[in-house]
């Protein structure tokens, strides 16, 4: 139980959440505190739900999961297929699988472009690292600024780019790219990327791909 339901400021709009902050194994999470945003949910009636909120990176075993305070003060979670998006103050964060939510980078009128910052599992495991993936754990840090101890570590992390392109979303891969736009462009396509020196990971790389590609589409 929470009794002081405290949020932090707002956010500065980085790659990450906040430019000097990075997920700790004793506080996996998006923000280093809880941010006040609006969650939007309903699958058939759209409702909304203002309360601070922060977003769990996840375990080894386990995606993203998020956490907000309710108003009796409970802490609560939910998985991203429960949410359609929650909006933070530095930005607008949508599921895009059952398990991960992603930051719209940009939106037109064929779709977005979305950023998931993921824990890297992988690395995880082959450094046979840990999170804590209980809400009991990171419970009391909430209230406050979260401070490292000298044992604490940061969490291996990385950035994965997905397309919602018309309405399906779909992480950004050759393979994907190919299935996705017209089959007369691939093999231009092809050539775009070894000319431009593209770099799936790379938002530069990934503009250059959804303005020719998709918005040319």
């Amino acid at each position: 139980m929470i009794s002081l339901p405290l949020w932090g400021g707002q956010g500065r709009g980085s790659l990450f959440a906040q430019d000097d902050w990075v997920p700790m194994d004793e506080f996996p999470l998006l923000y280093p505190r809880m941010q006040k945003a609006t969650i939007h949910y309903g699958m058939f009636t759209e409702s909304t739900k203002v309360a601070p909120c922060n977003i769990h990176i996840g375990t080894a075993d386990k995606e993203h999961t998020l956490y907000y305070i309710n108003d009796d003060g409970t802490l609560m979670e939910t998985s991203p297929v429960n949410v359609r998006k929650v909006e933070f103050q530095d930005g607008v964060y949508v599921p895009v699988s059952a398990g991960l939510f992603g930051k719209i980078v940009h939106e037109d009128s064929v779709g977005k472009v979305i950023r998931v910052w993921d824990l890297d599992r992988e690395k995880l495991k082959a450094h046979k690292l840990t999170t804590h993936s209980s809400t009991e754990r990171v419970d009391l840090k909430m209230k406050t600024w979260y401070v490292p101890d000298k044992s604490d570590y940061e969490l291996p992390m990385k950035v994965v780019y997905y397309f919602n392109f018309r309405g399906e979303i779909f992480e950004i891969s050759e393979k994907n790219i190919l299935s996705h736009i017209d089959q007369k462009r691939r093999r231009e396509y092809m050539a775009f990327t070894r000319s431009a020196e593209i770099i799936s990971t790379n938002e530069s790389s990934v503009m250059k791909i959804w303005r020719e590609f998709f918005v040319k589409y």
